[in-house]
C-alpha cells in the first residue's frame, strides 16, 4: 500500500516536473520566435 503511494507520489511528481519542462521550452522558443518579428 505504501508502495503503492509513493510511486503514484513520484508518477505525480514526474508529470508536474515533464509538463513544466515542456511549457518552459514552448514559453522559451515562443519568446525567440516573437523576438526574430519584433527584429
Amino acid at each position: 500500500m505504501l508502495n503503492q503511494l509513493l510511486n503514484s507520489r513520484s508518477e505525480c511528481e514526474a508529470r508536474r516536473h515533464w509538463r513544466s519542462h515542456v511549457i518552459g521550452r514552448a514559453y522559451g522558443e515562443g519568446k525567440l520566435h516573437v523576438e526574430q518579428l519584433l527584429g
